[in-house]
């Protein structure tokens, strides 16, 4: 039986369109399991009756690729397309918009990138792979429109590492190997041009940046040396010029910390993101005092902040923090923003709660939630073999809170005090373990008027979900 006609044009606006009522969504909420990439949402495997919204047929294309759908297009069977139809259309628009006179320089923002960048539907951007997928194919656009017109790439390049750098690139190796060879790509024809215009230079530092960043997450000494040489290179560029030195702060620290992390210096590379946290700070409500809080460098910098709060274990002002920053860009930039994917990214692949656990020679388990009796908790071990298996298929323990060494930065609440009742029910966060005979834990309060004291694990619930402020 011939496959039906395909049409280049995709119909009006179903279920999923922009102007049929349709929102991104958030993504899954931090409480969940993370997916394997992050995103808008998880890629949709299309169900019994869908069918592309171009040619609308729901068999394989002539490539035998099924539909698909990777962005913010909502409701059981919209939004989705075969990749072939989604070029075809990409094309199409692409051409149209450079027979009107449109820029082509593919430098966002930029309709003739859009086209290949943002679903026709929802007018959000694609999402991993095929985002990717999407992007490639622009470049072979580019090469038969515009032979030898190398700059015309770069954008292009540009979307791609932004996708990867939206994607869980610290446990794909390939992934990062790709954004590498995409990065360098990107610097060998920018530096074929003049790199001596500003808008090149943050071109090339971009590249540079995204390159020590992938390099750094290999985590061997190769490529905490490579993120070294980027991040000075990128600090060189941007320190000569005033115009940069407020998105663009703290690189000699950051560097310090990339080389106490391959000398693998526990004490010095706390003690640099301790006093990091300070300037990060100053510099993060200086933008906002000055700029707004919607304003770019303001959340640069609270991206920034948000890593160092991290980094020092501020567990609770990081998370609130990180999510007041996707709800302002979300709202300001859109869910498609690199800025929006990024703090996304934070968010849907936050640490969870760790512990030892005293007398198992183990280094750490994960705290999955409370169990029924008071004081227990459900914790995750890490050898799998030597542990039963609950209903979820999960490697489990039950265990006391008495029994734990809570993780530096915990989330925690007191209650049962009698002597201190006024603590009772204030969040806090565990500092450290300050007292080995009795356990006790010093806890840092929320609230910055109040003094850290010292906790038995008693009289302390761990908090998995941040109450409302």
């Amino acid at each position: 039986m011939g496959k039906k006609s395909r049409r280049a044009r995709p119909k009006s606006n179903q279920s999923g369109g922009a102007n049929s009522g349709g929102k991104a969504t958030n993504g899954p909420r931090p409480s969940q399991p993370p997916p394997s990439d992050c995103g808008q949402q998880s890629p949709v495997q299309p169900p019994m009756g869908a069918s592309c919204y171009i040619c609308l047929d729901g068999d394989p294309d002539d490539e035998g690729k099924p539909i698909v759908r990777d962005c913010s297009c909502r409701g059981q069977d919209a939004g989705f397309a075969h990749l072939s139809c989604l070029v075809r259309y990409a094309r199409t628009k692409t051409g149209e918009l450079l027979e009107n006179g449109e820029n082509g320089a593919f430098l966002s923002p930029c309709k003739c990138l859009d086209a290949w960048q943002k679903c026709p539907q929802c007018h959000h951007d694609f999402q991993r792979q095929v985002s990717l997928d999407m992007l490639n194919s622009a470049l072979a656009f580019i090469n038969e429109a515009f032979p030898g017109h190398e700059f015309r790439k770069v954008g292009v390049y540009q979307a791609m590492l932004n996708t990867i750098l939206s994607r869980d690139f610290d446990a794909n190796p390939e992934l990062r190997e790709e954004g590498k060879r995409l990065a360098s790509q990107m610097i060998s024809i920018i530096e074929e041009e003049s790199i001596h215009e500003k808008g090149n230079i943050v071109l090339l530092g971009f590249a540079y940046a995204v390159l020590g960043r992938l390099s750094e997450a290999d985590k061997t000494k190769d490529g905490y040396d490579m993120a070294i040489y980027c991040l000075n290179k990128v600090r060189d560029w941007y320190q000569s010029d005033s115009c940069f030195e407020t998105e663009y702060v703290d690189f000699d620290n950051r560097i310090d910390i990339i080389k106490a992390r391959r000398d693998e210096d526990q004490d010095r590379m706390r003690k640099l993101n301790e006093g990091r946290l300070g300037r990060m700070q100053a510099a993060y409500y200086d933008s906002v005092k000055e700029y707004g809080e919607e304003d770019i460098k303001s959340m640069k910098n609270g991206i920034i902040l948000v890593k160092t709060l991290e980094a020092v274990k501020r567990t609770i002002e990081c998370e609130r923090l990180a999510k007041k920053l996707a709800t302002t860009s979300r709202q300001v930039y859109g869910q498609g923003h690199p800025i929006t994917k990024e703090i996304n990214f934070y968010l849907e692949h936050k640490r969870g709660i760790g512990a030892n656990i005293k007398e198992t020679g183990i280094e750490e388990f994960e705290v999955l939630r409370p169990a029924e009796k008071e004081g227990w908790y459900i914790v995750k071990r890490p050898v799998v073999e030597e542990a039963r298996q609950n209903s979820e298929g999960e490697s489990v323990l039950t265990v006391p809170i008495d029994d734990f060494v809570l993780a530096q930065g915990t989330p925690v609440v007191c209650h049962g005090l009698k002597k201190a009742s006024h603590l009772n029910g204030k969040l806090g966060e565990v500092v450290l373990c300050a007292d080995c005979k009795t356990s006790r834990y010093e806890v840092r309060f929320e609230d910055k008027s109040m003094k850290s004291v010292l906790v038995r694990p008693g009289n302390l619930r761990i908090v998995f979900e941040l109450p409302d402020e």
